[in-house]
């Protein structure tokens, strides 16, 4: 199962500031799969919703990504590709959640 976690504050220098002074973005919140790996795509979409897009709250991003990604590493799927119609059971998934 795929692990959540909240990161230390985080700084960033912006290239359009020429005092090149960091900005605290806060705490970031984390996403690892069960291999214990960082998950690159989904923590870049955070920093993004925090850096460009001024998010305060990530919470239920957070946790609706936890849950998508368990789902795809229980049923060894790809988060990039589409598996066949018939090849997955998603009514069977929704009804254990619900």
């Amino acid at each position: 199962m795929a692990t959540l976690f909240k990161s230390s504050d985080v700084y960033v220098n912006w290239d359009k500031d020429e005092t090149m002074e960091s900005h605290n973005l806060g705490s970031l919140p984390t996403l690892y799969g069960q291999d214990g790996r960082f998950i690159h795509s989904v923590n870049a979409w955070f920093f993004d919703l925090i850096a460009t897009q001024k998010l305060k709250n990530l919470s239920s991003y957070s946790r609706a990504l936890l849950l998508y990604w368990s789902f795809l590493e229980e049923n060894s799927l790809c988060w990039d590709k589409i598996p066949p119609l018939k090849g997955l059971n998603l009514h069977i998934y929704l009804n254990i959640i619900y």
